[in-house]
């Protein structure tokens, strides 16, 4: 688990150590932006989802990541007809150079080889459901296009059992990390930095790429089991910080700011206590 430690005064300012809110503007601290290039020059997938996996701890390169993904030959012609996988099954072509991409059900189950059990798929409803996620302090991985541009229709090839599939062209995945009243900031792997983008356009283009996006949840017991930071309650009385959450959580389902002594913990510790 990812170890940012940090001193607070009370319980109810735990959720301020993932992300912070000013004058309308909610951004996560803490997601590494990533470019693609030059190794991965199709691979924006397996960029962004390395972003995300590092974010919650994950020791794993976009190198990595891409090599672990499933993966599909480039589609080819037969008797006159071109036929390839879809990309909902396998990453098309080959990421680390021709290719065409990859689509949430195979970056959900790789999410879950990874973590067990975390993956969460936030798509085919509203983008709102995408804002919930970033003022929780969970950033997302979506899938829109290159600097937001036009999809445009590319080739077409028939799938093994999804019937006829086309390929937009300009697909792109990145990764939410904020967001205020005119912008969504994205961590964009074709850039290698963050970008603020038009909110409006940007759902647009979601929409236009299927609506897909994926998050990561890790249940509050299993950030608590494998917290290992210390706190100092005072100078005779050390314990885990897991220890010392749980023992408070026994008290009362809620726990008021008034009387907590002042700890230090780190940060997924932190964010568990408010979920």
């Amino acid at each position: 688990m990812k170890t940012k430690f940090m001193k607070l005064l009370s319980i109810t300012l735990l959720v301020l150590c993932c992300q912070f809110s000013t004058y309308g503007l909610v951004m996560i601290e803490g997601v590494e932006p990533l470019n693609q290039y030059p190794t991965l020059p199709t691979g924006c997938e397996a960029t962004a989802l390395a972003m995300l996996l590092q974010f919650y701890g994950v020791d794993i390169t976009k190198e990595q990541v891409a090599t672990d993904m499933p993966k599909a030959s480039n589609p080819y012609y037969y008797n006159e007809v071109r036929y390839g996988e879809h990309p909902n099954n396998a990453f098309i072509g080959d990421p680390f150079g021709s290719g065409y991409g990859v689509f949430s059900p195979v970056i959900i189950d790789m999410i879950n080889d990874y973590l067990p059990n975390c993956a969460v798929d936030l798509g085919g409803g509203s983008f709102d459901i995408i804002y919930d996620c970033l003022d929780k302090g969970e950033p997302v991985m979506i899938w829109a296009t290159i600097d937001m541009k036009y999809p445009t229709g590319g080739p077409i090839w028939e799938t093994p059992s999804d019937g006829t599939y086309q390929w937009l062209y300009h697909e792109h995945a990145l990764v939410a990390v904020g967001y205020d009243e005119e912008h969504i900031y994205l961590n964009d792997p074709y850039h290698g930095s963050m970008i603020a983008y038009c909110k409006d356009l940007v759902e647009s283009r979601w929409i236009s790429i299927g609506s897909q996006a994926v998050g990561i949840h890790i249940p509050k017991e299993e950030i608590l089991q494998n917290c290992t930071c210390t706190i100092c309650l005072c100078d005779s009385n050390k314990k885990t910080a897991a220890e010392f959450l749980r023992q408070e959580l026994k008290k009362a389902p809620t726990i008021d700011a008034v009387g907590v002594p002042e700890v230090l913990f780190c940060n997924d510790c932190a964010v568990a206590m408010t979920e």
